[in-house]
């Protein structure tokens, strides 16, 4: 990337911000560290303390929740990045369906604290409007309800279907929540896990040490030779306005997912994606403080075409948060071949609050009884064996 295709890293000013927690010493052991304080770091480090575990989390953040928890759009659903027809087509229905209950399930656990508008699922050009009865038809087969959607209060888009299931959240009302009394040593990155004797040592960048009986890595802190080749970073890009008058009724994805848009109770409009904009779709990119040019213009003309009222109202932030997906754009979860006591909890792309409270509940049960049910064989680590 040239300086020609970068702010300066000041513009990078997210809407919503992580939320600040008490700093916990690091200690020289405990049970069971959690490397993360994103979405699934804080869910299963507080089901292994409410089971009785000693927990320690290691965050490289300053935050509870600095990362994609809180820089993402906090809208959930049962469905995931592919349309539901090319899902099916891809996996095979049966694989389909397990992954739709896994996805249901993790709406179960979020229901106390979901604003229940379901998600609108819109076209932007011939072919994707073309695959909309398609779409409907798939979503029956995974017994997902939908009716067909229009509108004419949002300019130049095509037909699609609103599902009712899932809807948006407050993120820093629930990590707040979770995050409650955690032990959490804040920027402290962990840099690698040996082995020593009967303990594992996880090791930190600012040259400090932890022991434990079990490692639990989250999210984007996927550190072991092992994940190397199966995550990948990629950067994401947002804006929000002014608060305006009510334009969208529940969260829109559109643009095959690639370009979300959700509007607050208190009117402000917020519209993320466009990583198309650049040749290499912002995958590799690690810096949040960066944003590039030519997503921002692309998200401006996105914002001014589909949604001129909130446009005119003026975008008062912009800013990046960095997903991580996987090499095959699904999630890795349970412990590692060869190294049973570290486990993978992570690759969630941009629908963490989709999968990772789940995923979560997953790990906290393989770990407190030995047997996680419900994971998706597809999602497990012994799908690369």
């Amino acid at each position: 990337m040239t300086t020609s295709d970068r702010t300066s890293a000041s513009a990078s000013i997210p809407a919503w911000k992580g939320v600040d927690s008490t700093q916990a010493d690091l200690p020289e052991r405990t049970e069971v560290v959690v490397i993360g304080a994103g979405i699934s770091g804080t869910r299963v480090a507080q089901g292994l303390m409410n089971s009785g575990a000693q927990v320690h989390v290691l965050e490289q953040r300053t935050r509870l929740g600095g990362g994609m928890a809180t820089r993402g759009m906090g809208i959930c659903s049962p469905l995931l990045l592919d349309p539901p027809f090319r899902l099916v087509s891809a996996v095979g229905l049966d694989v389909a369906r397990e992954i739709v209950r896994f996805t249901s399930e993790n709406l179960d656990i979020l229901k106390d604290h979901l604003q229940p508008t379901g998600v609108i699922y819109a076209s932007k050009g011939p072919d994707e409007a073309r695959e909309v009865d398609h779409n409907l038809e798939a979503l029956e087969s995974l017994g997902i309800p939908a009716t067909p959607w229009t509108s004419d209060l949002i300019p130049d888009t095509g037909p699609g279907w609103h599902q009712p299931l899932g809807g948006t959240l407050r993120p820093r009302v629930l990590l707040r929540q979770w995050g409650q009394d955690l032990p959490v040593s804040y920027a402290t990155r962990a840099t690698k896990i040996t082995n020593d004797g009967s303990d594992l040592v996880v090791h930190t960048d600012n040259g400090e040490s932890i022991r434990a009986d079990m490692v639990v890595m989250t999210g984007g802190a996927q550190i072991t030779p092992w994940a190397q080749d199966k995550f990948h970073t990629i950067r994401h890009q947002a804006v929000a306005t002014s608060p305006t008058e009510p334009t969208l009724s529940a969260p829109m994805h559109i643009q095959y997912g690639y370009t979300s848009a959700r509007q607050l109770d208190t009117g402000e409009l917020f519209v993320s994606g466009c990583r198309w904009a650049t040749p290499h779709l912002e995958v590799g990119e690690t810096d949040d403080t960066v944003i590039h040019q030519k997503v921002d213009g692309r998200l401006s003309a996105f914002l001014e075409q589909h949604f001129p009222g909130p446009a005119k109202a003026g975008i008062t932030h912009r800013w990046t948060g960095i997903m991580t997906s996987t090499c095959d754009g699904l999630p890795i979860i349970g412990p590692l071949p060869g190294r049973p006591r570290i486990i993978s909890c992570g690759g969630f792309g941009g629908f963490s609050w989709s999968l990772a409270p789940r995923a979560a509940q997953a790990v906290v049960e393989g770990i407190v009884t030995g047997k996680a049910n419900g994971v998706p064989s597809c999602f497990s680590t012994r799908r690369f064996d």
